[in-house]
């Protein structure tokens, strides 16, 4: 770390744990400009700096240092950072990222990571799900309308597998109506046969 950083943390009278939240972010390469920002925002709020690992996870997970320090300047670290990591884990584009990110750091009400991601395994696309979230859907909307949606989905997939399930069976009961018809027009035949050999009925005429 630089002279002059280090003069700037004297200068806010960084505690023992502060110097240990650095560490954490000097090893997960968060540069010393923005360790030193990190630290002036908390003192400015009025509390110390306790959120490297909310910050290092956040570097791990992709975000830059101009991202971080947004989320920072909000005071949403704590409170933020984990969702934001599970966005990236959803597998989202990266303008859809900063797109709800934003909305969040806003304070408009946005769907958290796990109800995107159940929406994302339902089928919907990115782009319906941005929809939804531009239009200021809650967790508690979206799972209303999902299990609004399940029973009519269920009910087509019923419907589905009693007409596939139909298909076969009803094509096995044609071949058996008409084994059954053959054998007993074989049956009749060489009764009929072995009639006319004994004499017990006349000669079949010909036609």
């Amino acid at each position: 770390m630089w002279s002059s950083n280090v003069e700037q943390l004297k200068t806010l009278n960084t505690s023992d744990m502060e110097v240990a939240q650095l560490v954490k972010l000097k090893h997960a390469g968060i540069g010393d400009d923005a360790c030193v920002t990190l630290i002036t925002g908390a003192h400015q709020r009025q509390h110390p700096f306790t959120s490297a690992d909310s910050a290092v996870n956040l570097v791990r997970a992709g975000y830059a240092e101009s991202v971080i320090l947004e989320i920072a300047k909000t005071d949403q670290l704590e409170t933020i950072g984990g969702d934001a990591v599970m966005l990236r884990l959803v597998g989202l584009s990266d303008s859809a990222v900063d797109f709800i990110l934003h909305r969040r750091l806003k304070g408009q009400p946005t769907m958290s990571s796990a109800e995107i991601g159940r929406l994302k395994n339902t089928g919907l696309t990115e782009k319906q799900i941005l929809e939804r979230i531009n239009q200021g859907m809650t967790d508690a909307q979206a799972d209303r309308k999902r299990h609004c949606a399940r029973p009519r989905a269920i009910t087509r997939t019923r419907d589905s597998f009693e007409r596939t399930a139909a298909g076969p069976a009803s094509l096995s009961h044609r071949i058996f109506n008409s084994a059954i018809r053959h054998l007993l027009y074989a049956r009749l035949k060489c009764l009929a046969n072995f009639a006319c050999a004994a004499g017990k009925l006349p000669p079949r005429r010909p036609i």
